[in-house]
């Protein structure tokens, strides 16, 4: 068994979410361990996959009074130096900007010209944070050695998409001069709806942009692919 002394992590990947110590599993620690949180960072226990105690920036002597919930569940006494088994996962709290995102399939509108179709693309910019960082861990760092930017980008792409896509369709857009016309609105309000949802991740949106949308145009056997319509 080989104590654990020192936990600290300070070679943060510019696009790192969570990161695990140690690297290869579960970890053997004891009180009196020092753990070191730099900057923009959150460090959180797990114990058999359950996120327990968070430490915030700073350095730590763990004990019984700063890691209370595993102390119960290992039953040491106060002072004791008993090893235990846990991982320890910090959590990268800075903030990310210029994180991209894109229609991968283009946005579809009904309207009353044409086809009766409106395919739409545009792509930007937002810059994000995590919050909650507890929250953030449960759902996705919790069993990986790391979590990067490109494990959850499309779930997070999947969401913005959908709240520009129902801001559209609330506006009664029926052109692409339309579109643009509340390109304004739809970047405040994305903000807004965008946040109620990506706070239930731990995230925050602290900024949204988006470029003009341009219009698409595919063969027809390919719309199937886009609009769920019979045709």
């Amino acid at each position: 068994m080989r104590i654990i002394d020192v936990i600290d992590h300070t070679n943060v990947l510019d696009d790192e979410l969570v990161h695990r110590e140690p690297q290869d599993g579960s970890g053997d620690f004891r009180f009196g361990s020092q753990l070191i949180v730099g900057e923009s960072q959150s460090a959180i226990f797990v114990r058999a996959g359950t996120a327990l105690d968070a430490f915030g920036t700073g350095r730590h002597t763990l004990s019984v009074a700063n890691l209370p919930i595993l102390a119960s569940l290992i039953g040491l006494a106060t002072s004791g130096r008993t090893p235990f088994t846990a991982d320890v996962y910090f959590v990268n709290t800075k903030d990310l900007p210029q994180v991209g995102w894109g229609t991968t399939k283009p946005i579809y509108l009904n309207v009353t010209t044409g086809l009766g179709i409106l395919l739409l693309r545009t792509y930007g910019v937002m810059e994000l944070k995590i919050t909650d960082p507890m929250r953030f861990l449960k759902q996705y760092g919790v069993g990986k050695p790391s979590t990067r930017l490109k494990d959850i980008k499309e779930r997070l792409q999947t969401i913005l998409l959908g709240e520009i896509n129902n801001i559209l369709l609330k506006s009664g857009v029926q052109t692409l001069i339309d579109a643009n016309r509340v390109l304004e609105e739809i970047e405040g309000a994305a903000l807004v709806t965008l946040n109620e949802k990506f706070q239930q991740l731990g995230l925050e949106v602290k900024a949204f942009e988006a470029n003009p949308f341009d219009t698409v145009t595919v063969p027809i056997e390919e719309l199937r692919d886009i609009v769920p319509l019979e045709m």
